[in-house]
């Protein structure tokens, strides 16, 4: 069974990184790419309930609008207020992390130097959203 994942992130070159990562993940997964903060908000609006994603990756840093902001839109929608949002960012300030476990982050993850980090602490993560933890159902 195929598993989504919707990337908010306007860096090519992390996304590609991030697509290559996935694209060698153990489990079937749809990765589905937005650039902007507004793309990603509606492409979450206009969804039907089952093709919500299983799990949000996402920058707080956009072209267009404050990751902190997509953050608290998504969570303020009750049937995405159960999708795992994992705040993946250049950014490690204190406030930072305090903002976005306030705002419903369910992680918070400094973006690694190499590929090779990348791809252990993606796997990880999909690993525990998709292997280990319990979700609500749709």
């Amino acid at each position: 069974m195929f598993k989504q994942v919707l990337m908010v992130e306007d860096s090519p070159g992390t996304a590609a990184s991030i697509r290559r990562v996935l694209s060698n993940y153990d489990g079937d997964v749809d990765l589905v790419v937005r650039t902007t903060g507004a793309d990603a908000l509606h492409y979450l609006q206009t969804c039907r309930d089952e093709n919500l994603p299983d799990v949000i990756i996402m920058d707080l840093n956009l072209p267009d609008m404050a990751g902190l902001d997509l953050l608290k839109h998504i969570k303020a929608e009750f049937r995405m207020e159960g999708v795992p949002v994992n705040i993946l960012t250049g950014s490690d300030a204190e406030r930072d992390i305090e903002k976005s476990y306030r705002a419903g982050a369910n992680s918070f993850i400094k973006k690694p130097v190499s590929y090779g980090e990348l791809e252990a602490i993606l796997h990880a993560v999909l690993d525990y959203w998709f292997k280990v933890a319990l979700l609500p159902p749709r």
